[in-house]
């Protein structure tokens, strides 16, 4: 910073707060505040105070152009000016939904591959995994949401082979909102699977919106 009013003493008095805000102007983080103020010694006549700050993206910040915002106050002279810059966010891309759904379900071979399976075929003994993406659940209350999900794998004649009504819960309170959240599922078979032709019944519910959701996706073990 530079221009700034000097007292009869050398004494500076600068206050200032950093804003950062994604594409539709919500804040990251809390903004910023804090003071500058000192007394300049004459060898101290080229010297002028930076301002640092650290900015945390979120994981599940949406894609855009973010700005940060500068705004500073010489408390001594009562003016104020503001410097701003931008930078992109290239987040996952999620479609918005005015109501719970699931979104971007995958079967996968492992816990960690990225690729989904063209073909959902798996052998007895192998593990299955399958991931998607939840959206359009309501937030509460300081951003908070609560959603859990469940599922039930049904054989070719429709019954139960296997439920787990409770599978994993998800309730947080961030101060940024995440839209959507990602779930996981994971079944182990045994290595005398019944072969033939399954499907997986995946329910979500949103316990603050009082909404659920409800999807089906075939494999098969061959």
């Amino acid at each position: 910073m530079d221009g700034y009013t000097k007292s009869d003493k050398n004494e500076i008095f600068l206050t200032y707060q950093i804003q950062v805000k994604d594409a539709r102007g919500i804040l990251l983080q809390p903004a910023s505040n804090d003071k500058i103020e000192a007394t300049l010694a004459p060898e101290d006549k080229d010297w002028r105070p930076k301002l640092r700050d650290t900015i945390v993206i979120p994981p599940l910040a949406d894609s855009g152009e973010y700005q940060v915002t500068v705004s500073v106050r010489d408390e001594r002279s009562r003016t104020d000016v503001e410097a701003h810059a931008t930078f992109q966010v290239h987040g996952r891309e999620v479609a918005p939904s005015d109501t719970l759904v699931v979104r971007d379900f995958r079967f996968t071979r492992s816990e960690d591959d990225t690729k989904p399976l063209q073909v959902a075929a798996y052998r007895p003994g192998d593990s299955l995994w399958a991931r998607f993406i939840m959206t359009g659940y309501k937030l509460g209350d300081g951003n908070q949401f609560d959603i859990e999900y469940g599922l039930s794998v049904l054989s070719a004649d429709g019954t139960v082979a296997y439920t787990e009504p409770h599978a994993a819960a998800q309730k947080d309170q961030p101060f940024y909102p995440q839209r959507y959240q990602p779930g996981v599922l994971n079944l182990n078979f045994p290595k005398d699977q019944k072969l033939g032709q399954y499907t997986i019944v995946l329910t979500v519910r949103d316990n603050l919106g009082g909404q659920s959701f409800e999807t089906r996706q075939r494999f098969s073990v061959e």
